[in-house]
């Protein structure tokens, strides 16, 4: 199951004057230049909402509030996973599916780490999973891998790169977001140019004869965007799927201090046993 095309998102146009300029050549210009922008801006918090569904699986929803660094692409981020568990028939309270969640993106390699209540008494008495997520991609979904690629793929800092690839872009008006004013542009991801980022996400939308993903963002007037929305529906398995999804962001340079577990509070994901891992 697919567990979110985009996780994150960053677009923008360069000022309200220039968007106010008219013309699909001054939008398109105004959101590429603004990913550059804002993938220049230290840091922001966040807040997404996800909601998926397939075939008659679903709508899973998904929510997550946190802040990411851009420097060293690292959030740090609290995340309800409740709805994969109900999903799962797992026990527990709400309570127990309240991640923790820690993106470490300054390596050759970024490393997640988890702390989630309902998966402790599996952990030998340390509190937090980590996993390499380059390593974790080449291996076969289970039960622990399929939450951690759900925490995972919540990297604010993807979506800076796949708006490089914005096309399509018009102004569709002005709206006031979270007291910001702001331009709503729309416009279209091109799947083959984000395929890397994408991974295997990009493989089911070629298979579905997915091209291209909508993206609609609203910019406020020092050229960031306040919010992003995507709505995809597609076809997966021969079955129905849609993918609903809306980021806030706010908070721009606000100070960051996203550190690592202690390690001898850490245990590798591929050293559990008896959760699937």
């Amino acid at each position: 199951m697919r567990r979110g095309l985009i996780i994150c998102a960053l677009a923008a146009a360069a000022s309200l004057t220039a968007a106010c300029g008219g013309g699909a050549g001054n939008a398109l210009q105004s959101v590429a230049n603004a990913a550059t922008k804002t993938a220049g801006t230290q840091s922001a918090r966040f807040h997404m909402d996800l909601s998926e569904t397939v075939g008659p699986i679903g709508p899973l929803h998904f929510s997550a509030d946190g802040v990411t660094d851009n420097t060293s692409h690292s959030a740090d981020m609290t995340m309800d996973l409740s709805s994969i568990a109900t999903l799962a028939g797992q026990a527990g309270g709400a309570g127990q599916w309240k991640a923790h969640i820690v993106l470490d993106g300054s390596g050759s390699s970024p490393v997640l780490y988890l702390q989630l209540p309902a998966i402790d008494k599996y952990l030998n008495g340390k509190t937090w999973v980590k996993a390499d997520l380059a390593a974790m991609a080449k291996q076969a979904g289970t039960s622990i891998t399929q939450l951690l690629q759900t925490a995972g793929n919540q990297d604010p800092t993807k979506a800076l790169q796949m708006l490089e690839s914005v096309g399509n872009v018009t102004k569709v008006g002005t709206d006031t977001i979270d007291g910001a004013q702001t331009t709503h542009y729309s416009g279209t991801i091109d799947v083959k140019k984000v395929a890397t980022l994408l991974g295997a996400q990009a493989k089911a939308l070629d298979q579905a004869k997915v091209s291209s993903i909508p993206i609609d963002a609203w910019i406020d007037s020092d050229g960031l965007v306040r919010r992003m929305h995507e709505h995809l529906a597609y076809a997966a398995g021969g079955a129905n799927a849609t993918t609903d999804l809306t980021v806030d962001l706010s908070d721009f340079g606000v100070k960051t201090s996203i550190q690592a577990p202690p390690a001898d509070q850490t245990v590798d994901v591929g050293a559990l046993k008896g959760i699937g891992a």
